[in-house]
């Protein structure tokens, strides 16, 4: 007896293995996807189905991979799923594919992709998780230079959290109104008391230049930053962008005016004055879950004592693409910053420089939309020997739960 089973169990697993190896050699193109998810359909195995459509999808995801994506749509509302059903039939570009029929027979009538990018809805993100740095200390410290003393250096983990939604709302053939906020936190856990609250505020009307392709918009921002339980500072002004794109491929001009209050008593009054910004910004979107965003901007402030104002640029870039036969993704970021400080007799030739880099990857969990993501960074900051302040660098890690919704 014991023999029959375990020759029974070998034989489990070879058949296992066979099924495997089909799956990984019919994925390998689009029409052996296909082919052998449609088989899968007609004897029953429509999970199964699912899975290999998934998988070649991961593989390729660009325009040439639409009919597996129409079928993946069918195949989820067979499931029971409609919602990502519907998310995946607004994906496709292609419109005049025979699988167009089929597909709404087994999800129903479901905005097209051009109709989902000119109605209302909300899209954002929300995460919670563990952090560490390797100087906490410095994060939020800028220290004088104390040469030939070190500088105060420690280490700290916190519990980080992060919120980024947008609404879009009153939406016409004209333009439509928009709303977003933003908020950055962070709380010690370990290490040193340095508590920090950043939060935004945007809300405006986009207008429609003949069409979604072209749009200028233009509204109100408000920006508030808490820093040991304390206002740190406010900033509030106006806004004004133009774009020009689809919603897979769009340029981005905006213009940014705002007035800075600072209430921290760390921080002297005389920094309080305007802060002006002009970016650029192109964000290239494949698929849901494979894009990028490449950008630079201007910013100048004034301030009430001179020497406390400055010219900046920097550059920033950021990209996300799945990694294939893991069910997983990749996301990586980065932003440089230069600034050069008002020249004054007392003070001059004060410039700085600042890095943050960040890099993860995400495992996506049962829920649609959650996923877990362990990242990654770095971040510094550079004087040169008049502005008498201490260099910074620091290596950091996080372990987040991350849910995205309405993308």
């Amino acid at each position: 007896m014991a023999v029959v089973c375990h020759a029974g169990g070998v034989a489990a697993q070879d058949a296992r293995d066979l099924e495997i190896d089909a799956l990984i050699s019919a994925t390998e193109t689009d029409a052996g996807a296909l082919a052998l998810a449609r088989r899968q359909v007609g004897s029953g195995d429509i999970t199964g189905a699912a899975v290999t459509l998934e998988r070649s999808l991961l593989l390729r995801s660009g325009r040439g991979s639409d009919e597996v994506r129409l079928y993946y749509a069918s195949v989820l509302c067979r499931l029971g799923d409609p919602q990502r059903g519907a998310y995946q039939m607004a994906m496709v570009r292609d419109t005049d594919l025979v699988g167009w029929n089929e597909t709404r027979q087994a999800c129903g009538p479901v905005p097209s992709r051009a109709a989902r990018a000119d109605g209302d809805g909300v899209t954002g993100s929300l995460s919670i998780g563990m952090g560490y740095e390797s100087d906490a200390y410095g994060a939020l410290t800028i220290q004088f230079d104390t040469a030939p003393l070190p500088p105060i250096q420690d280490g700290g983990a916190a519990l980080v959290g992060s919120a980024d939604i947008q609404v879009r709302f009153a939406s016409r053939r004209s333009g439509h109104g928009y709303a977003s906020a933003s908020l950055q936190s962070s709380n010690s856990l370990s290490g040193p008391d340095i508590d920090f609250h950043v939060g935004a505020v945007r809300a405006g009307y986009a207008a429609h230049l003949g069409g979604p392709e072209r749009q200028i918009s233009g509204g109100a921002v408000v920006r508030h930053a808490i820093v040991l339980g304390d206002a740190f500072l406010t900033e509030y002004g106006a806004e004004a962008e133009y774009s020009v794109g689809g919603e897979d491929s769009r340029w981005r001009v905006n213009l940014t005016a705002v007035d800075q209050d600072y209430q921290s008593a760390l921080i002297p009054t005389e920094r309080d004055g305007g802060r002006y910004e002009v970016g650029f910004t192109y964000h290239r979107a494949n698929t849901a879950e494979r894009l990028w965003t490449a950008g630079a901007a201007i910013e100048a402030k004034d301030a009430e004592q001179t020497e406390l104002g400055y010219v900046a640029g920097r550059v920033f870039a950021a990209m996300q693409t799945p990694i294939p036969d893991h069910n997983a993704y990749f996301r990586a970021s980065g932003v440089l910053r230069y600034a050069d400080y008002d020249d004054t007799v007392l003070a001059p030739d004060r410039r700085e420089a600042r890095v943050h880099l960040r890099a993860g990857i995400g495992v996506p969990l049962a829920r649609d939309g959650l996923s877990l993501e362990a990242a990654t960074t770095y971040s510094a900051r550079w004087y040169d020997d008049a502005s008498m302040m201490e260099d910074y660098s620091s290596f950091g890690a996080e372990l987040r739960l991350v849910y995205r919704f309405g993308q």
